[in-house]
């Protein structure tokens, strides 16, 4: 490719922070389209005072089949769902490796629990036992704890019923 000259934005030298190529209608049907002697879309602009619908029904009678006219609006729709789209599919999928990621730290975390919770009562169930408790009395003192109600010394227990 040969660079030929500047193009300017109506006396500025640029647009902000974006950047574009100008190439003949030659260069780039051989460089950026998928065939040379065609193209992907066509951009047409209508006269004063006629609508965007009028304009794309003059042209779908202009237009060989296949190929269809659909206003500014509605490209932009399409375009918006498709971006909507995309991004929605991929918000959802991270959503779905962290919901996975929270899912397996909350089973560890509870599995831990319970397991320190166990040695706990066993620890407990040993003493117990060490002090003579016969061993139903001392499986069933620290079973239900969380549901009954012992002072501070634990010497009174609501479970089980005598």
């Amino acid at each position: 490719m040969k660079i030929v000259g500047l193009v300017t934005f109506g006396g500025e030298s640029g647009m902000g922070q974006a950047t574009f190529t100008g190439l003949t209608r030659a260069d780039a049907e051989r460089h950026l389209m998928p065939e040379p002697g065609t193209a992907t879309s066509i951009r047409v602009r209508a006269e004063d005072g006629t609508s965007q619908r009028q304009l794309a029904e003059r042209l779908e009678a202009a237009l060989p089949e296949g190929i269809e006219a659909v206003t500014g609006q509605e490209a932009a729709e399409e375009n918006s769902e498709n971006v909507s789209g995309q991004f929605l599919t991929l918000f959802t999928s991270l959503l779905l490796v962290f919901s996975g990621i929270a899912l397996l730290v909350a089973v560890f975390s509870i599995h831990n629990t319970f397991a320190i919770v166990v040695a706990q009562r066993t620890r407990e169930n040993a003493l117990l036992r060490a002090l003579g408790f016969p061993f139903q009395r001392a499986r069933w003192s620290s079973a239900p704890s969380p549901c009954c109600c012992r002072s501070e010394s634990g010497s009174r227990c609501a479970w089980p019923p005598r």
